[in-house]
């Protein structure tokens, strides 16, 4: 999942959660990280055990990716975060003002009510295509089949 982050920048997040939360985190874990999904690690203290934590949020319209992470021997409740930006060289987050955040979810809203359209669409079409098809089949008023099971007429069924 993170494999279009430069390595230094996932080698800077390993390092960090090392040193403030004595994780262990693993490379070839992190670059194949599925967003949202808590992983377990060891940690400097126990290195058998799997006292850690982390997990990957992507942020796909700001191209923005934060680690959070966290160690259970500090407790449930500390936790600590890691920002990668991918449009910049900092670590720096864009803020967007309320005119743009509403901007921004109207053309998103816009999206998905096109593709909820074009679907519509589509399914509308097959549906017009199958009827018609149907309605190009010659009517059977008899079969071997039902000859055989006895049923004699054939509209009561």
């Amino acid at each position: 999942m993170l494999h279009n982050v430069p390595n230094d920048k996932l080698q800077s997040a390993i390092d960090e959660a090392h040193a403030t939360a004595g994780l262990l985190i693993r490379y070839d874990r992190l670059i194949n990280a599925v967003p949202d999904r808590k992983y377990r690690s060891r940690t400097v203290a126990k290195p058998k055990g799997i006292n850690g934590w982390w997990l990957v949020k992507c942020d796909g319209v700001a191209e923005f990716i934060t680690i959070v992470y966290g160690n259970f021997e500090l407790g449930d409740k500390v936790k600590f975060k890691y920002h990668i930006n991918l449009k910049g060289k900092d670590h720096s987050i864009k803020k967007l003002t309320p005119a743009e955040r509403a901007e921004l979810q109207s053309q998103m809203n816009a999206r998905i009510e096109a593709d909820r359209a074009k679907y519509e669409q589509s399914k509308q079409q097959k549906s017009d295509y199958y009827v018609n098809e149907f309605n190009q089949l010659a009517w059977c008023a008899g079969h071997p089949y039902i000859t055989r099971k006895g049923i004699s007429n054939l509209f009561l069924v």
